[in-house]
């Protein structure tokens, strides 16, 4: 059976010795039944080692590493996802799933039509991408920005990238056709709210580089079109790296 991955701190990691956070600890020895012996992967800091479990026993679990599997390496390109910030639930299906299609940086937008405006970062964000990350074996994984507001986004948003607004009107071109004439290093995809940013917000978007795409006719909500935008980013981005998508079997 192939060793369960787990995400760990760079605290959890000295001299070749893991010594497991407590929520660590826990998963392992209750959700995985793992004992002393047992073999696990860690990925820290974009790092996969192997390691064997030594110590567990009353929620203290340390290990040895056998063998470094895989080097950090970094995703080419970087594609960042700013999306307008929507319910909870839809949040952490763009965070987890985004994820597993290689996002490497996630910015929350408070828009004029958001529904939701968080005042800070949660805690539970970083963990959705943590687990999805070490599920999927996305190295490393992506930062999540605090709630960011729209204007602050689109002045620091790279020059050097190729930006991308999902726009409805009649001048946006697809998606696709906008990636197949560029090659960057760096993509952001801005995505807005359900029935889309105002007016004022897609002028500004334009004005500062952004490219108005399309994803068709359909009507979709803020968690579809974010999703289904950084897919096709995603594959366009291992095409150009010559890369293939893993499946889990």
């Amino acid at each position: 059976m192939k060793p369960r991955t787990v995400l760990i701190s760079p605290e959890e990691l000295s001299q070749g010795v893991v010594t497991f956070s407590p929520r660590n600890a826990r998963y392992l020895q209750k959700v995985l039944r793992l004992r002393g012996g047992d073999e696990v992967n860690i990925l820290q800091s974009g790092d996969q080692y192997l390691v064997r479990l030594m110590t567990c026993i009353r929620g203290t679990v340390t290990g040895n590493v056998l063998q470094l599997i895989q080097s950090a390496q970094t995703i080419s390109p970087e594609i960042t996802l700013a999306f307008s910030c929507v319910r909870p639930g839809p949040i952490e299906e763009i965070l987890r799933h985004g994820t597993e299609l290689g996002i490497s940086r996630f910015v929350p937008l408070i828009t004029s039509r958001s529904n939701r405006r968080p005042r800070e970062r949660k805690e539970r964000w970083q963990f959705v991408v943590a687990s999805a990350a070490a599920q999927s074996g996305v190295k490393p994984p992506p930062v999540v920005d605090p709630p960011t507001p729209f204007d602050l986004f689109i002045e620091s948003c790279s020059g050097e990238a190729i930006k991308i607004v999902l726009s409805s009107s009649l001048g946006a071109e697809p998606l696709s056709a906008l990636l197949t004439d560029n090659t960057p290093h760096e993509v952001a995809i801005l995505v807005g709210p359900e029935g889309g940013l105002d007016v004022l917000e897609e002028s500004k978007a334009t004005q500062a580089g952004f490219l108005a795409a399309s994803l068709g006719g359909r009507v979709l909500r803020t968690e579809t079109a974010a999703l289904l935008a950084a897919g096709i980013v995603a594959l366009w981005a291992d095409r150009l790296g010559g890369r293939g998508a893993r499946k889990d079997s």
